[in-house]
């Protein structure tokens, strides 16, 4: 590390303060660009996986969403990278870890993270053009694109609305997630920034004019306005020389009125009713949405964030929480409070309690017994048991600092502008073990109890939200869109509707252009050079432990162990499959011989990071019909905690009871819920899933344990749950007692080398506490079926999925396919599906069991989509590209191959890899099939697409309408919740 001095001026940036950060385990650095008045914070340390980030205070000003249309439109093109989407175009050719841009409710994030220095030196460049360069300020069709425009391609067509964030959102308000959150901010802060949507409702998106988007952005975009951070092991001297000489020198300080101004408290609680869209043919009676929501302090206080995330997990996220048991246990008020909590993304944090799937004549009962078990709680005072297990698990998650989504550094900048965006302190999120050691002292001594008084009790800034079920809704909205669509028509002139034509004609040129070989030289760009070609390797120590199989991987865990407990499931026979998907979610939720579920849920909650259940079904990669299911119980830990994980376990394992027909109601009414939801939350991979069942066994399989099938297991349990419990309890039993057995386990370790022996050892005893039952094992005679489904929602768009298992065609799993994929997300797709179609995603996914599946999210289309899919083949087929072109596919492929992942996820890849038979010298093979990859690999693969396409597999989850106007396509249309 270069010394540097408090004061000193480094390439145009004033060094303002320097300190230690412990938590972090670097130096933090606080500057100012003396020109121009940009902030910027550096932060060193050990983390090879490098980051920037630039962030402007963007608050919105109505709901037509600009801030967020402005961050779409800026990655698209700029003065120096004059190409149709430079966002995606640097992509293709770079190491990034991590590429993309975030609107918040009152600030925009733009990052990128790669551990290549020289990469991240490319990336920040570019992102500094397109932020304060982007030509959608002198070329409309990037904001037709992105935010909205009015459709037309004949004078005989209706008009439609079109973009890519108007598209966005309409997805987006199909949750009724997003309307009770725009429900309750405009409600608790009604005089300031965040009444507004900042990413836009649609209905309001469509009013937001060109000149209104120019002043948004000539406004808020200016270096004074902005906060760049910068993370991880780079050199800092050459990213400031980068920073002040290409771009901040340029500029003079501006003062930016962007204050983010506090609600007053409001005298008194409100409570207000909204309604969301439910399909016509849903059952209603119970599927109203309670929200209780406080306002709790201001940003600054770190240790009420801190403070708040322990209450978070204690009253919402604990399986022993005293709401969940007063709330759904005991009085069966609704199904799932786990939606709401802490949200602390704003100046003003919220604290929301939500009950989803209730009976709308219960809101006073709902609101009623919360505040009974608040009261209870600050008065008679919080179990110590389960506060201190609260703080325990926060506490290990501080400490593992495992982001499983973003790189640490994205992480880090986003606790740096909640504080520093409103004038705090930029490091005070950061350092967090002097707040942690501060409420662990004052836990005993009714600190959280006065917490609850003061900020739930006393507390007048609050809201009760009612959102109410309508089968109408989402007809009565339609009308009133086509209504203004044929009335704006009937306004045009002639003339008026020819221009329209061709507005859009001259949008599709430009979509459909080629970008120029001169702009795309402009982009820096690595060479081949720069990427390593040694594949990154398992390390796995096999060993016999008692009899059992247990593979040990040796990694830098830092005293934190991840154990896999792996139980063949072939015992239970094919038609009880179903119930070890619903065991997975009850395993470890419920009491046992010695200890109630309340009790085992604050044993494991003091003493573990996590204990969780999941089925998986693990393909091999030469044999996909050869798949081998496991139940498995993976739990986190410190090593100091390892005999407590055993006796849990022991526990756990041995004497699980099926009896609390109570509580096993909660969770599985909760697994309707949570299925139900993701129809409508994440279709695209609901699609995927089910596709997966149509051309694997593996598939097959877990789509009786986790998918569609199991969702219609779980509602028929759910519908005749109390006069069958006596059954459903016998056999979970039943199918517990033939999956748990000595012989059925495998286990699987990621823990420090010089922990291996100490691990071994409790391990043991483990082992000798299981019985050794001999059961005979079932061959399943489930096959993949080709169901080609439309399922009918709510939805206004559709995720639209095709695939075909490769290896039934003929084809292996070269690398060279991998780099296929990338150039088809990145070109093919990216143009036809998004740009065009308006849909806000669309991938490719191969994997090494043969699936090759191509997915829409969001997507306006449906046949036209699949139209796109038809030309995949024609396309590679004749795609030309010159080696500096076809290089830049290659580099983006390794970039995403050597994605960072956190621990956690490379214990599971690494157990993956070993269960599936993917070996370290598969791994390099495969690198350098992708690093050696021509043309004419590419051409190869055009047969496999039409082929692909040829097998008309589909299924699409989507708009009832749309679904049903194709339905040609499809054996079956059925409705999803």
């Amino acid at each position: 590390m270069m010394n540097l001095e408090v004061n000193k001026i480094y390439n145009g940036f004033r060094l303002i303060e320097e300190t230690y950060i412990k938590e972090l385990d670097g130096v933090a650095q606080l500057f100012e660009h003396d020109k121009s008045g940009a902030k910027l914070i550096h932060i060193l340390n050990n983390d090879e996986n490098k980051v920037f980030t630039i962030t402007f205070k963007t608050p919105p000003e109505d709901n037509t969403g600009t801030a967020h249309i402005v961050e779409h439109a800026v990655c698209c093109s700029s003065k120096k990278y004059p190409l149709k989407d430079t966002f995606i175009e640097i992509q293709k050719g770079s190491l990034c870890t991590a590429l993309n841009a975030c609107t918040y409710q009152d600030m925009t994030m733009y990052y990128c993270a790669s551990k290549n220095e020289k990469d991240l030196l490319n990336l920040i460049q570019v992102y500094m053009d397109l932020v304060f360069n982007p030509l959608v300020t002198s070329d409309d069709r990037y904001f037709r694109q992105e935010g909205w425009h009015y459709e037309l391609r004949s004078k005989k067509d209706n008009i439609t609305y079109n973009g890519v964030v108007y598209n966005e959102m309409l997805g987006e308000y199909d949750d009724p997630s997003a309307v009770l959150e725009h429900t309750i901010h405009k409600s608790l802060f009604p005089d300031t920034v965040y009444r507004y949507d900042s990413g836009g409702i649609p209905e309001e998106i469509v009013k937001l004019t060109y000149n209104e988007f120019l002043d948004f952005y000539s406004k808020y975009y200016h270096p004074s306005n902005a906060c760049i951070c910068l993370y991880g092991n780079a050199e800092i001297l050459s990213q400031l020389e980068l920073l002040d000489k290409e771009y901040l020198r340029f500029f003079d300080k501006k003062r930016v009125e962007a204050e983010i101004t506090l609600q007053q408290t409001l005298s008194a609680p409100i409570t207000v009713c909204e309604k969301y869209s439910v399909s016509e043919e849903l059952d209603v009676s119970q599927k109203a949405i309670f929200a209780l929501s406080f306002v709790i302090g201001t940003s600054e206080n770190t240790e009420l964030r801190l403070a708040f995330e322990i209450l978070e997990h204690m009253l919402l996220k604990s399986s022993s929480s005293p709401l969940v048991e007063s709330l759904i246990v005991h009085n069966s008020l609704g199904k799932c409070i786990d939606e709401g909590g802490y949200d602390s993304c704003r100046r003003q944090p919220i604290f929301s309690i939500v009950l989803r799937d209730a009976c709308c004549s219960q809101r006073t009962y709902f609101e009623r017994a919360v505040f009974q078990v608040l009261e209870q709680l600050a008065y008679q005072g919080i179990d110590q048991k389960l506060l201190q297990a609260s703080i325990s698990t926060i506490e290990f998650g501080l400490k593992e600092a495992e982001f499983p989504f973003e790189p640490r550094g994205v992480v880090c900048s986003e606790l740096i502008e909640n504080s520093y965006l409103y004038g705090g302190d930029p490091f005070a999120y950061l350092r967090y073990e002097e707040n942690l050691e501060k409420i662990k002292k004052k836990a005993e001594k009714g600190y959280f109890e006065e917490l609850i008084k003061k900020y739930f009790l006393e507390n007048t800034h609050r809201v009760f939200t009612v959102l109410e079920p309508s089968k109408t809704l989402e007809e009565e909205k339609q009308v009133i869109r086509e209504k203004m669509l044929k009335r704006y028509k009937k306004s045009l002139t002639t003339q008026q509707i020819a221009k329209l034509i061709v507005d859009n004609r001259e949008l599709d040129t430009m979509q459909n252009s080629p970008n120029l070989k001169e702009s795309l030289q402009n982009l820096p760009v690595l060479s081949l050079d720069d990427v390593c070609k040694a594949a990154e390797t398992n390390i796995l120590q096999e060993n016999t432990l008692e009899g059992i199989r247990v593979i040990f991987n040796p990694d830098d865990a830092k005293d934190i162990i991840y154990i896999h407990l792996l139980f063949d499931t072939t015992a239970v026979c094919e038609e009880d499959i179903p119930y070890i998907g619903l065991l997975s979610s009850l395993v470890t939720y419920l009491g046992t011989e010695s200890y109630t579920y309340l009790e085992i849920d604050q044993i494991i909650n003091t003493h573990l990071g996590g204990l969780g259940c999941l089925i998986n079904a693990y393909a091999n990669v030469e044999n996909e019909s050869d798949y081998k299911p496991f139940f498995k119980i993976t739990g986190k830990l410190l090593i100091k905690e390892l005999p407590h994980f055993i006796l849990i376990m022991q526990e756990v394992l041995s004497s699980t009871k099926f009896t609390e027909q109570s509580k096993i109601k909660e969770i599985i009414e909760s697994i309707q819920y949570e299925l139900e939801r993701s129809f409508g939350g994440a279709p695209e991979y609901v699609a995927a899933k089910r596709l997966y069942s149509y051309i694997t066994h593996a598939g097959a399989y877990e789509d009786l344990v986790s998918g569609i099938e199991y969702y219609h297991f779980i509602k028929h349990l759910c519908d005749q749950f109390d006069e069958n419990f006596k059954e459903i309890s016998d056999k979970l039993c039943e199918v517990y007692g033939k999956i748990i057995s000595k012989s059925h386990l495998t286990i699987a370790v990621t823990a420090e080398e010089k922990n291996h022996k100490t691990i071994e050892e409790h391990l043991s005893l483990l082992i000798d506490s299981l019985k050794d039952k001999k059961l005979n094992k079932h061959i399943y005679t489930l096959e993949p079926t080709i169901k080609n489904e439309g399922y009918l929602t709510i939805n206004n768009l559709q995720s639209v999925v095709q695939g075909v298992n490769y290896k039934t065609l003929g084809y292996k799993c070269y690398g060279s396919l991998q780099v296929v994929c990338h150039i088809l997300e990145s070109t093919y797709l990216w143009d036809k599906v998004r740009l065009q179609g308006g849909a806000y995603e669309c991938n490719v996914m191969v994997s090494t069991d043969g699936t090759l599946v191509i997915c829409s999210y969001s997507d306006p289309g449906l046949l036209e989509t699949l139209e796109v899919y038809q030309g995949i083949g024609k396309f590679l087929r004749t795609l030309s590209l010159d080696e500096s072109e076809l290089h830049r596919y290659i580099i983006g492929t390794i970039g995403m191959l050597d994605s960072p992942i956190s621990l956690e996820q490379r214990s599971e890849r690494t157990l993956t890899s070993y269960l599936c038979g993917i070996t370290n010298a598969m791994l390099q093979k495969t690198r350098e099939e992708i690093l050696s990859t021509t043309i004419e690999d590419i051409w190869f693969y055009a047969d496999l697409f039409d082929e692909a396409v040829s097998q008309n597999i589909v299924c699409v989850i989507g708009k009832a309408e749309k679904i049903k106007k194709s339905k040609k396509i499809f054996k079956s249309i059925l409705r999803l919740p």
